[in-house]
């Protein structure tokens, strides 16, 4: 395997599963790790097996003492010519469908699923950055949403309202919850999601939403705004946002930037 390493991916892994556990309980850590393991497993295609010997090797870097093994092995699969998506789907997939089998089986504890679950996520963050999916023909939309749970939706009304006077295609997510979610942002056209918080009581909403998202669409960027994001915003970068949004004017210069300062015309 090749020495390069990714240090974020090293210095991160660890931080981020420190992130979850200050957001969440170990409950609710529990069902994410499930969550985010059973949809990788689920992108696992059967065309092409990779050797069980090398996805067992995966499973033991992604829990291994030391936090660059995983992306050692990964960058190692890169510079072998091993195309992404199947980085994507015959390596992180069926090793997720191993750790998911083995923590069935009592074979790994719950602090060993959670730190390799935190280390897929923070690999996923790293291949996305290196790695940005090729442009659509199609216009670029935005989205924008209450975490569930969330009562205060004014700032999502006003960051609607700016944007689509600004000619964006907007995306308007009130009142859903986090399926609900999910499934509104598999439109690949959508770049962009906003989400606004403002209650303690919906962070851990907030995290398992952002997981989850980074899992099922590693491409899109996400911004967050709102009074707790802003008392601390330290925490949401750790949970791997794009950006914390201080105000709506704000918003439209940080969004140009994320997005290469094209505005999407409808």
């Amino acid at each position: 395997m090749p020495k390069r390493q990714d240090p974020k991916i090293r210095a991160d892994s660890e931080a981020r599963l420190a992130v979850l556990e200050a957001l969440m309980s170990k409950p609710a850590i529990a069902g994410l790790a499930r969550e985010v393991l059973g949809h990788l497993a689920g992108r696992g295609e059967k065309t092409w097996a990779a050797p069980r010997s090398e996805i067992l090797t995966l499973c033991r870097a992604l829990q291994a003492p030391q936090p660059y093994m995983a992306e050692r092995f990964v960058a190692g699969l890169l510079e072998a010519g091993v195309p992404l998506e199947r980085v994507y789907r015959q390596y992180l997939a069926e090793a997720a469908r191993e750790l998911g089998q083995q923590w069935d089986r009592s074979k790994i504890s719950f602090s060993e699923v959670g730190l390799a679950t935190a280390r897929i996520h923070v690999i996923l963050d790293s291949l996305r950055t290196r790695f940005p999916p090729a442009a659509s023909g199609n216009p670029r939309r935005l989205a924008f949403a209450a975490v569930p749970g969330e009562t205060h939706t004014l700032g999502v009304e006003m960051a609607t309202d700016l944007f689509r006077r600004e000619g964006w295609d907007v995306v308007h997510l009130v009142g859903l919850g986090h399926d609900a979610i999910l499934e509104e942002l598999e439109d690949v056209d959508i770049v962009l999601l906003g989400l606004s918080i403002a209650s303690r009581g919906a962070r851990a909403a907030l995290a398992r939403l952002v997981v989850a998202l980074r899992v099922r669409r590693p491409d899109l960027r996400v911004v967050v705004s709102g009074k707790l994001a802003l008392d601390d915003p330290s925490l949401m970068h750790g949970l791997g946002v794009d950006a914390v949004i201080e105000d709506v004017p704000q918003a439209l210069s940080v969004v140009s930037a994320l997005l290469g300062g094209t505005a999407s015309r409808s």
